[in-house]
């Protein structure tokens, strides 16, 4: 039964990249090659004069000039009418286009050609009914939308280095993860032989218990240096508080001596204030006895 999904795989596999190369020439035969949809030479002129994405619109509104009927209704005045049900993107009212030929004007009731400037249906039906398929009017082409002449060189987008990408330093987390799969895979392909027979799984049955013991082990001498660790921590954390309590005395004591030493000097300035005005009265009543 394995052999059959494995098979039924590579089956769908392969018709998958077959649909892919066929969606592919499909797409590089249809879409990027354009052929004119009608006999009008203004179609073929509008190919080699509009960019892709305006021609693209120009021949979905040459294609609707097949839904419409056209009838003269006055002078120079043109109904355009549905053949059948509604026309996409215009319903099923009908259409007045008013013509001008020696000046080649075009004015319909939809305004497409005010809006958007390109010809609607309804116009170029009517010009289909009169005959005026051979040239497309100068005054409808705009610039912007056509394809630049042969002797315009168009500019050439400059092409910046790329970057080299830089080395990410992997995270703990990553890591971790990167080395629980490579193992699972090892052990995985090791499994496959050692389950072979009773023999192949008592050797890998041994292995394993002396990796679990190893693995204990290791666990274990790590989790004692980790709590001697802690103890040595523990014990520099209380040297320091000692030491700290200790400066904090000191301190104490420095600024009781620097009081004391303060009182000192300020008991010798009055004594020396003192014995001056001493000798000066002793000075003044042997003037006066004298």
């Amino acid at each position: 039964m394995t052999a059959y999904c494995i098979l039924f795989k590579q089956y769908m596999k392969i018709q998958e990249k077959i649909d892919v190369a066929e969606d592919s020439y499909e797409f590089e035969g249809d879409d990027k090659t354009f052929k004119v949809w009608g006999d009008f030479p203004m179609e073929a002129q509008m190919l080699r004069t509009y960019t892709l994405p305006i021609f693209r619109k120009f021949q979905l509104e040459m294609r609707k000039i097949t839904s419409y009927n056209v009838r003269l209704i006055a002078d120079d005045t043109y109904e355009v009418s549905p053949i059948v049900g509604s026309v996409f993107g215009y319903g099923k009212r009908n259409y007045i286009v008013l013509v001008d030929l020696p000046q080649q004007l075009y004015k319909c009731e939809c305004y497409k050609i005010n809006r958007d400037s390109l010809l609607c249906c309804h116009a170029m039906k009517v010009m289909a009914y009169v005959g005026a398929v051979h040239i497309m009017p100068e005054h409808y082409i705009l610039p912007r939308w056509c394809l630049p002449p042969p002797d315009v060189e168009m500019p050439q987008e400059q092409k910046h280095p790329k970057p080299e990408p830089t080395e990410k330093k992997l995270s703990r987390k990553d890591m971790r993860l990167l080395r629980y799969g490579n193992l699972t895979n090892y052990f995985a392909k090791l499994a496959v032989g050692a389950v072979a027979s009773e023999k192949t799984n008592e050797v890998a049955e041994k292995h394993l218990r002396a990796l679990e013991a190893e693995l204990a082990e290791m666990k274990k001498a790590t989790a004692d240096a980790l709590k001697k660790r802690k103890r040595q921590s523990k014990l520099l954390w209380t040297r320091l508080m000692i030491q700290v309590e200790l400066l904090i005395m000191w301190k104490h004591q420095l600024e009781k001596n620097h009081l004391l030493l303060v009182a000192q000097t300020r008991c010798l300035k009055i004594h020396h204030y003192l014995l001056q005005r001493v000798g000066l009265l002793i000075k003044e009543r042997r003037v006066a006895f004298i």
